[in-house]
């Protein structure tokens, strides 16, 4: 290669990293940086107020974990609160990674004496209701992204914050979302094969520049709507949230193709066993969530509404 072509790739090299940031800012997400900060502040907090001694060592940081872990336990705190906190530590103090034993052993009893308080799987017709709650309230491209969300089943912090440049889009409705770097630290992507869900994201879409969010909501007000349909439906007592979103798209893929592997895949989870259960699990609680016939009523109603949307 000549000289001034290795000039010209290195420049497009450098002015794409520039966009996407430095890399010590780029390990993980900076949502997930802003949790594990208030979760190891308050632990530092609690051990000035206390005046307990410096920690000098790890092992004095383990066993200092260790103490902090049986107080959240005790206190009747979320187990995410002591994930939050080990992976806090471990990411801002790296020389102590594989070295908190004791503090994770104590969360690996937490893990297993206590069953997870997980959103609960969305059925197909109860996500098309959710997404015409969106489209009647005028906000059409976050019921599009309501869509998009259940069938790509990508995670609640990657809908949020998509970009029209995340989306590639054929003539025909089929393409690609550009997720960047995700939870896995990993660039990745994932594919749009229903051509409605495509075709009606590429439409709205089209006036937006390329840095523009695709959602016409911040994520605050999206929440707050989204609770508002929850309960126009009747269905608040199911606690459903926007991550009930991904999960019932895997669920629901799982179960029309029966394929592990191709959920697993299109679902980019890092471990297969944790994402095995995960899936496995969806598909149990999506049997025990039983609505009333008025319930029913509503939802089918409204998502027959998303459905001559979409020309369905």
């Amino acid at each position: 290669m000549k000289w001034w072509k290795e000039h010209a790739e290195r420049k497009r090299r450098r002015e794409r990293r520039r966009k996407m940031g430095r890399l010590e800012d780029l390990v993980i997400a900076k949502k997930t940086l802003e949790r594990y900060e208030v979760r190891v502040d308050a632990f530092f907090a609690k051990r000035r107020k206390r005046r307990a001694p410096v920690l000098r060592t790890v092992a004095q940081l383990d066993e200092a974990l260790e103490e902090e872990l049986g107080d959240l336990w005790w206190g009747g705190w979320p187990k995410g609160h002591a994930a939050d906190l080990l992976s806090g530590v471990q990411h801002l103090v790296p020389r102590s990674r594989k070295k908190l034993v004791g503090a994770w052993r104590l969360y690996g009893a937490w893990n297993r004496l206590e069953y997870p308080d997980r959103a609960p799987p969305m059925a197909k017709e109860l996500m098309l209701a959710v997404a015409d709650g969106f489209w009647r309230r005028g906000c059409r491209r976050s019921a599009a992204v309501v869509l998009l969300a259940y069938h790509c089943y990508v995670r609640s912090g990657e809908f949020l914050q998509l970009r029209k440049r995340s989306l590639g889009i054929g003539a025909e409705g089929r393409g690609v979302v550009s997720l960047g770097v995700t939870k896995g630290r990993r660039v990745e992507m994932v594919t749009i094969d229903d051509e409605r869900v495509g075709l009606m994201l590429k439409g709205l879409t089209t006036d937006l520049k390329e840095g523009d969010r695709v959602m016409d909501l911040d994520e605050k007000e999206f929440r707050k709507m989204f609770k508002e349909v929850m309960s126009e439906l009747g269905l608040e007592r199911f606690r459903y949230k926007p991550y009930s979103l991904r999960r019932g798209g895997a669920t629901e893929d799982f179960r029309r193709h029966g394929s592990l592997d191709r959920s697993l895949l299109r679902g980019r989870w890092k471990g297969v066993p944790s994402a095995r259960q995960y899936i496995l699990e969806g598909v149990e609680m999506s049997v025990r969530l039983q609505r009333t016939l008025e319930e029913e009523r509503r939802v089918l109603k409204a998502a027959q509404g998303m459905m001559k949307r979409l020309g369905g």
